[in-house]
């Protein structure tokens, strides 16, 4: 790849970021809501996974658990990209869900003698961030953007000084 072209696709990512950063700065809880949604996206997909799964010809458990787990991640994917308004309320819905799903497993680890205590570990850890989401979720949405911002923001700026310096280090390593 050319210099030129090199310098050019660094100074517009720089910029790209930059700009999306100081968008965020502005609205911080308008990137957490996308980003959420993108979560609530992930949630969904993993339903749809954790459903194929359950009819595995290799998957020896309750089917029955599996696929309720499948339902409840499912709909609470599609709740999370529906219902905008307040995502991280649901962000942490899910993230409790997540760790009751987490509960099960390291329940049916035990039932099956295999080591469990570091999931249900998980599972509690799990289910306590989540209930703090849900408790302090406006302050967090808030503080989410702001940090995305910040990091957006600090990302295009480190693009566009390689981009305004890889001719000068390029010819001295010439």
């Amino acid at each position: 790849m050319k210099n030129s072209t090199q310098k050019t696709l660094l100074t517009a990512s720089g910029v790209l970021l930059a700009a999306a950063g100081l968008a965020a700065l502005v609205n911080p809880t308008g990137i957490t809501a996308m980003l959420v949604y993108l979560i609530g996206f992930a949630v969904l997909l993993g339903g749809v996974a954790t459903a194929v799964a359950a009819f595995s010809p290799n998957f020896s458990g309750s089917r029955n658990v599996l696929l309720g787990l499948a339902f409840s991640d499912i709909l609470l994917g599609v709740l999370i990209m529906l219902i905008n308004d307040i995502p991280v309320l649901l962000l942490g819905v899910g993230v409790v869900v997540s760790g009751c799903s987490l509960a099960v497993a390291a329940l049916q680890l035990k039932k099956e003698g295999h080591r469990w205590a570091a999931t249900m570990g998980s599972a509690v850890a799990t289910i306590v961030i989540g209930l703090a989401l849900m408790l302090f979720f406006r302050q967090i949405q808030a503080a989410i953007g702001v940090v995305f911002g910040v990091a957006f923001l600090a990302a295009g700026v480190v693009l566009i000084i390689l981009a305004v310096a890889q001719p000068k280090a390029q010819e001295a390593g010439a």
